[in-house]
């Protein structure tokens, strides 16, 4: 039986079992064959019951579009009261018993600092005398509650809610600190990661206490039998009666050929709710035709693609040999959906509130019916649903205020790690791809930026790279990672702990193979960075990216950076998303020029003084000898911007023989990065050895993780011969007209006969 609780079960490990998206009514058939089928049968009679006045042990309650979502109670082991994210059900979970703990946790998410402070504050008031855990949608606090036209609003995600000011709810809103609603209870064991969820229970609801300053939202739908009408009851049978006349026609073995297809059949027909067709049997040969295109279009070698074309082909067939079936099975669906859509139009009309998106009217989300045995169904209208969607789409675009994270995540996610300091149409492009992935999967998404800040090439702090980037990307769910999981392995281990099952990963095109192996080599291992064991895991490509081209590849963060500081308007508003206006352009040019300007200045003079206070060593001799420089990274800035007679030259003997053993770290990469772009005849790039690498040269790619960074460090630091030889080899080819044209080098002109031969010689000499 496929039952409330396993719906709820976030992933098999013992991790506690938190709410998790509950199955469309009439999807049970998919799913659970013959017994679905019942299940489905069941929960539509119980509700038109129920909508004709008439009692029964089904609950049905109201599904509400709040955020964030709440976990909250007593503490099973200490009995201390604690508020949480669903980061509650993380291996390393994030409880929160005192404002302080919120800070650390959540310092990084302004917004849902807030919200749970609230949480911890209030919710204490109205908990149970028996205690508990449980979880809620948070609906509002109290700057949230706007007024107008007698009515009062908020919008806690996508629908905003509004009540007169004279209802129970408006007078309740204007009383209170914030607005819950409390839909879940958990138990069955003596710790969090033991506990199961299961929906909260009329009784138990009861037990509530009352506090004004807490609107705890009863999500019980309340039934007035005249917005049922004679018409909608008629539609209503109508339905039902097709669907059982279905149903008498198949063999009780016909929903047996669905057996491991629910999942795609599920696809298809969202599919088609979004097209505004009809689900069929060609239609889903075609979809799994197109997914096993994608698939075969992964792999490489022609023994894998025959492979995934005959494992295709199998499939395929089951599905003709069975198309009768398939067809009856999706007729019954239909009808069964069709009678739900009735149902819940009806429902909809006995909602207190009104629901709009940016202006315009809509329907509730829908309604959750949950039956004696524990089974659950979820009533949506999924063509309402689609179109909710696009309003929100609209809506979102035009918001430009900053909103809670969102800590939810599914079976499926779709993430990129980024620097987009600032954020530009380059970064628009990657976020556009997430979206479009993550529609396609159906699952969840993420947008993460790095929480690293340096003068130049990371001048925005987290928090204005945050707001900026929320009005750059309206659409996405955009992020700051914090510092204790500062890359894209860490996130990894996030999205795994939050039940994550199939990773969807966006970065350049260039780093596709390279994040695709790095993903895959820690899967199932633990790591300095945690654990994670996806099912799938998918690294696509954002497109190319060449930062130096015209056009949109062309835009990078360094030449945004670059326009901000010379005032160039017109440059730095074309480099900028579409999504921004005019006034948020100026207002992010700005900010970057601030950054720059204040921390260029204290960074400089940060540096002089630690390198005037510091004592003499034998690199700082060196580099005082050989080199205009006083320390590394002065040099390796110089060296970045390919300066033959001031750095690379200097590098070379210094490097060749004041310390030939010695390795330089950043010098040397940059010395190496230098040459081999001179080498190899390519112009220089951006050079990122910090903590995330940035658009203009790994679209939407996160920082190399340790393992990386000291792998190409190696690389780097080779021995001293080697990259003698290199230098040199370079240095003779920067006098080159060719080069010159390459990497924007003057000829090189030898001082006092300091050609390479003589620079050889000279180190032999000291050898």
């Amino acid at each position: 039986m496929i039952n409330f609780k396993n719906y709820l079960a976030e992933q098999e490990e013992p991790q506690g079992k938190p709410l998790k998206h509950l199955t469309h009514l009439e999807d049970n058939v998919l799913y659970g064959g013959n017994e679905g089928v019942g299940i489905a049968s069941n929960h539509l009679e119980d509700v038109h019951n129920k909508l004709l006045g008439k009692n029964n042990s089904t609950s049905v309650t109201t599904k509400y579009d709040g955020s964030p979502s709440i976990v909250f109670g007593q503490h099973p082991q200490t009995g201390q009261f604690f508020v949480a994210s669903k980061s509650a059900f993380n291996k390393n979970p994030k409880l929160n018993f005192t404002p302080e703990d919120i800070a650390q946790n959540h310092g990084h998410a302004p917004g849902l600092v807030e919200k749970l402070t609230a949480a911890l504050q209030h919710l204490p008031k109205i908990m149970p005398r028996n205690g508990g855990v449980y979880q809620g949608d948070m609906m509002y606090t109290k700057p949230d509650v706007q007024k107008g036209k007698g009515m009062y609003s908020f919008t806690p995600n996508t629908i905003t809610y509004s009540a007169p000011e004279n209802s129970a709810h408006g007078k309740a809103i204007k009383n209170s600190d914030m607005g819950i609603v409390v839909h879940t209870q958990y138990g069955g064991g003596k710790d969090l990661g033991s506990m199961s969820a299961m929906p909260l229970s009329p009784k138990q609801r009861d037990k509530f206490e009352r506090h004004p300053d807490v609107h705890n939202i009863d999500p019980t739908i309340e039934v007035n039998p005249s917005n049922y009408t004679s018409e909608d009851q008629k539609a209503y049978l109508g339905h039902m009666e097709n669907a059982k006349r279905i149903y008498t026609k198949m063999k009780p073995e016909d929903l047996d050929a669905l057996q491991g297809h629910g999942e795609m059949l599920e696809r298809h027909v969202n599919d088609m709710v979004r097209q505004g067709g009809t689900p069929s049997v060609q239609g889903y040969l075609d979809h799994l035709s197109a997914v096993n295109q994608k698939d075969v279009d992964k792999v490489k070698t022609a023994a894998a693609k025959e492979k995934k074309i005959q494992a295709h082909a199998a499939v395929a067939k089951q599905v003709i040999d069975n198309q009768d079936s398939f067809k009856k099975a999706l007729q019954l669906h239909g009808n069964l959906q069709a009678a739900k859509n009735v149902l819940t139009g009806v429902m909809a009309k006995n909602s207190p509130w009104m629901h709009t998106i940016n202006g315009e009217a809509t329907a509730p989300e829908g309604a959750v019916a949950v039956d004696r045995n524990g089974n659950a169904s979820k009533f949506v209208d999924r063509a309402e649903f689609s179109r909710q969607n696009l309003l929100a789409g609209r809506f979102r675009a035009q918001q430009q205020q900053q909103q809670p994270i969102q800590e939810d995540y599914g079976p499926s996610h779709v993430t990129t790690f980024m620097r987009a300091n600032p954020p530009t149409a380059g970064h628009e492009a990657v976020v556009n791809k997430v979206l479009d992935v993550a529609k396609t999967t159906g699952g969840s998404h993420s947008v993460v930026l790095s929480h690293s800040q340096d003068a130049s090439k990371n001048p925005l702090s987290p928090n204005d790279k945050l707001k900026h980037a929320k009005r750059a990307f309206p659409n996405a769910n955009v992020e700051v990672a914090s510092e204790e999981e500062p890359t894209l392995l860490h996130q990894a281990v996030k999205a795994h702990n939050n039940g994550v099952q199939n990773l969807h990963v966006v970065v350049g095109q260039d780093r596709v193979g390279q994040f695709q192996k790095l993903l895959s080599d820690y899967n199932g291992k633990q790591s300095k960075h945690g654990y994670y064991n996806f099912k799938n895991i998918n690294v696509h490509s954002a497109g190319d990216r060449d930062p130096d081209a015209e056009g949109l590849t062309g835009i990078s963060g360094t030449k945004m950076r670059a326009a901000a500081q010379s005032g160039d308007t017109a440059t730095f508003h074309s480099g900028a998303s579409s999504a921004m206006s005019e006034k948020h352009k100026n207002d992010m040019m700005k900010d970057v020029q601030k950054a720059m300007t204040v921390k260029e200045d204290s960074d400089d003079d940060e540096r002089r003084q630690a390198a005037m206070n510091a004592p003499e060593t034998p690199l700082s001799s060196a580099l005082k000898k050989y080199t205009p420089f006083g320390t590394v990274d002065e040099l390796g800035s110089a060296l970045h911007k390919g300066d033959v007679k001031g750095a690379i030259l200097p590098a070379a003997k210094l490097a060749t023989t004041a310390i030939p053993s010695f390795k330089l770290g950043t010098l040397a990469s940059g010395a190496v990065g230098a040459a081999e772009a001179i080498r190899d005849k390519n112009p220089l790039k951006e050079n990122t050895t910090g903590a995330v690498g940035g658009l203009g040269f790994n679209t939407g790619n996160p920082a190399a993780d340790e393992e990386a960074i000291a792998n190409y460090v190696a690389k780097s630091t080779a021995d001293a011969d080697t990259r003698d030889n290199v230098l040199k080899g370079m240095i003779n080819r920067s006098s080159s007209p060719s080069s010159q044209k390459v990497v924007g080098f003057k000829a090189y002109e030898p001082q006092n006969g300091a050609t390479s031969r003589s620079i050889a010689a000279e180190r032999s000499k000291n050898n």
